[in-house]
């Protein structure tokens, strides 16, 4: 009878020869195996590699799953949406800006993932789409009526009511025309140099006496709030964009002329620094300058309001050198980072538990 906890593969200690084999040839068997060389790995092999922009951009992808993650607190989600656009900002500033230097500068080398510079950028086109898809539908469809259910607003010129109306054209005259500056476009007019991560309105005028059209950009003031709250409603927490604001009341910047349409565009510049250690002569100045050109940079992205007439669009593209795979359709809101500022409302349920943290008191000292 065996003995009770041996296995039958055991004897004495020893492992048992397989069925059909002594001990003597499975041992040469295993020797025989051990000494094999390796297999052969093509280093070369791209299939082998990641590609570093396609990489980030799953990182930001995995940021963005949080803010379609239902389960998640409400103000949260808003919160990872506007890290996601901002995440995005940079990486179009430098990553793309960087690839576009490549294709300028002709570099020749192919990196060990195998995709040149070009292929890179419309494999980054798809994926920032189809990211930017997901990130406008979870905005429209499903965090502003949950918003909405939590009596939080966000308002249209079309869904407010009569009061708000007036009150937004108050805030306009006192708080937004005294800043803004239309600039006309036409032979006299070149398109103006815009500013990196601005939002603007291109607006379509008509002169009723002469029927002729004209064409103007207004730049949306980065110094006031882009969420503005509303004070005439006296229940809830209301606010409208100022994008909105202003193409409501966009016929008192044009006197004699009507406004035919209006649509929203946004641009993002090439921000990447350029120095050169061993031939400045003051690092500090240098970087100085450097930075002031952030602003100016050549354009890597328009964001342009899938609505706006293909006339319009090639218009834009043509000032400011923009060929199509750098140009992007968006179906909302542009620039989900201002939405920081309503992830900042003090509603605790709808953020995550405060974490407070606790000292271990194995590691307290004794002394204290």
């Amino acid at each position: 009878m065996q003995e009770r906890g041996k296995s039958d593969t055991h004897v004495a200690g020893q492992r048992k020869p397989p069925t059909g084999r002594t001990l003597s040839e499975d041992t040469a068997s295993i020797e025989t195996e051990t000494s094999a060389p390796p297999s052969t790995v093509d280093l070369e092999d791209p299939s082998l590699y990641f590609n570093r922009e396609l990489s980030w951009l799953a990182f930001n992808r995995r940021v963005l799953n949080e803010a379609l993650d239902p389960e998640v607190p409400l103000l949260e989600r808003l919160k990872f949406l506007a890290i996601v656009s901002s995440n995005l900002d940079e990486f179009f500033m430098i990553r793309v800006a960087g690839l576009k230097d490549q294709i300028d500068l002709g570099v020749p080398d192919v990196p060990p993932d195998g995709l040149t510079p070009e292929e890179a950028l419309d494999r980054i086109k798809e994926e920032v789409e189809r990211m930017t898809g997901l990130a406008t539908s979870c905005f429209l469809d499903d965090i502003v009526p949950a918003l909405r259910r939590e009596g939080i607003f966000i308002h249209t010129s079309d869904d407010m009511d009569e009061a708000a109306r007036e009150w937004c054209a108050s805030y306009f005259t006192g708080s937004v025309f005294p800043i803004l500056t239309p600039l006309a476009i036409d032979p006299g007019h070149p398109f103006p140099h815009l500013l990196n991560r601005s939002l603007n309105l291109l607006m379509a005028l008509e002169d009723p006496l002469t029927r002729t059209e004209r064409i103007a950009v207004v730049q949306v003031p980065s110094i006031l709030p882009r969420l503005v709250r509303i004070a005439s409603y006296k229940h809830g927490d209301h606010f409208v964009f100022l994008e909105d604001v202003i193409a409501a009341n966009a016929d008192a910047l044009f006197a004699g002329h009507r406004v035919r349409s209006r649509f929203a565009f946004r641009v993002t510049r090439n921000a990447d620094l350029d120095i050169a250690e061993d031939e400045a002569s003051d690092l500090l100045k240098t970087v100085e300058e450097q930075v002031r050109r952030r602003r100016w940079g050549a354009v890597v992205r328009l964001e342009v309001d899938r609505g706006m007439p293909k006339k319009q669009r090639k218009m834009l593209m043509r000032a400011m050198h923009v060929p199509a795979r750098d140009v992007y359709y968006v179906d909302g809101p542009m620039n989900f980072a201002d939405l920081m500022s309503l992830a900042a409302l003090p509603r605790r349920n709808l953020k995550d538990r405060p974490f407070a943290p606790r000292p271990v008191p194995r590691l307290r000292d004794d002394t204290d």
